[in-house]
């Protein structure tokens, strides 16, 4: 069996068990290489027939697991698609001032730039208690979440706005100690379902587009029966279709910007 047919057959096995679909039809051929070098690595023999490797994760659900850290992207960064985040903003704004505490879910999380970037709309925007839970099934994407330490890079990223919620180090940022206290990062796969609670904003972002249509959909119901009374669920634009085969209520908030918001 060819090396890429080894990655399909991988792929395959990391599919049923996580539902990520790395990409339609045979692998690329960087991620082919990839998981053929990984995964013979991990069990230690090059030698080892096709047939005795696909065997070996398919009976060892922790390697498969680590095997499938490969696959995953976690691309993220601070107001990644600042239209979208402008939009949010300026609904927040509008809401009804009750004084209740805003909850808030980042899912897919990855190194935490997402959930610290939620955490500065609704400090900034709605004077009041709020909680933001960020998930991901990474442990090693959380930590550096959690840790709230990235490159000199991200500061571009950053409005200026917003600079009060971090603080420059010599190699790059921090998140501000004012702002931890509010946020909190759970180790939790999405197909078995978030994080329990009734959310206010649930941002999950070019996460759907990695996992098969069945998942994605099934990870998109869950996220939206997690979603309080009118409710905002933000997805990528690309991502916006599978809603529309869910049919979820689609509200525009602003010119081509469109979420989806509970009743």
């Amino acid at each position: 069996m060819s090396q890429s047919e080894l990655s399909e057959r991988l792929l395959e096995l990391i599919q049923r068990r996580f539902g990520i679909a790395a990409a339609p039809g045979r692998a690329p051929g960087w991620l082919s290489s990839r998981l053929e070098r990984a995964a013979r690595g991990f069990v230690g023999n090059s030698e080892l027939a096709t047939e005795d490797v696909v065997g070996y994760f398919g009976s060892h659900p922790v390697e498969l697991e680590r095997l499938a850290e490969l696959v995953r992207v976690g691309e993220t960064r601070f107001f990644r698609d600042p239209e979208q985040w402008a939009a949010l903003v300026a609904a927040l704004g509008q809401r009804p001032r009750t004084g209740a505490k805003l909850f808030g879910l980042s899912a897919g999380c990855s190194t935490g730039e997402e959930a610290w970037t939620l955490a500065m709309v609704f400090a900034s925007a709605v004077p009041g208690p709020f909680r933001v839970v960020g998930v991901d099934r990474s442990s090693v994407a959380l930590a550096q979440a959690r840790a709230g330490r990235y490159e000199a890079e991200c500061r571009a990223h950053l409005p200026a706005a917003y600079a009060e919620y971090v603080e420059i180090e010599p190699n790059g940022l921090r998140v501000a100690p004012a702002l931890r206290p509010h946020v909190s990062f759970v180790e939790r796969d999405l197909l078995v379902g978030p994080p329990p609670g009734n959310y206010d904003v649930i941002v999950c972002k070019n996460l759907l587009i990695y996992l098969s249509h069945e998942a994605a959909l099934r990870v998109l119901r869950s996220l939206f029966l997690a979603l309080a009374p009118r409710g905002l669920l933000l997805v990528a634009r690309a991502e916006l279709p599978k809603a529309k085969a869910l049919a979820l209520p689609v509200l525009s908030l602003a010119p081509g910007i469109r979420v989806v918001q509970a009743p």
